[in-house]
């Protein structure tokens, strides 16, 4: 697990966010990608789609999985610095990252999470846990710079 980013008040100012109440039922993920996907474009993080995507597909079938409710919530959260993605649920387990076991078809979310964000941690709240993860304009530029992925453009308030 890593450490949160704390955004600045410029950061902040700049933001844009896009909630979304749900059941993580596997009709409703492939919805939730595409909402997310779109918001993204909007803010200017296309470039990031495809890994973001892939995460909060991972989170949500972790809360279909393992939490004791469907119920969740995600949160998106575009800013100059990056994109932060958060979904919450009903049960205070908090996930382990652990080397997965080969020959199993399940046990690869987290590893999944780690090795595709810039940072993804777990924290429990009032009613639960949140689950995040973090994916940062630096390591979106240099990948840009080699050719691994397009030019960014920026989200403005």
């Amino acid at each position: 697990m890593t450490t949160e980013h704390h955004t600045t008040t410029a950061e902040q100012a700049e933001a844009r966010y896009h909630r979304q109440a749900m059941t993580a039922e596997p009709e409703e993920i492939g919805c939730v990608r595409r909402s997310v996907t779109a918001f993204m474009r909007y803010c200017g993080w296309g470039a990031l789609t495809g890994p973001a995507v892939l995460c909060v597909t991972e989170m949500l079938t972790n809360v279909r999985r393992h939490a004791d409710s469907d119920e969740c919530a995600l949160l998106v959260h575009c800013s100059p610095s990056g994109v932060r993605i958060v979904v919450s649920d009903g049960s205070p387990d908090l996930p382990v990252l652990r080397e997965p076991d080969p020959l199993s078809e399940r046990g690869r979310g987290m590893f999944l999470l780690a090795h595709t964000a810039d940072a993804w941690g777990a924290a429990p709240t009032a009613t639960g846990k949140d689950v995040w993860v973090e994916f940062r304009a630096a390591s979106v530029e240099s990948a840009a710079r080699s050719g691994a992925a397009p030019p960014i453009r920026r989200c403005t308030a």
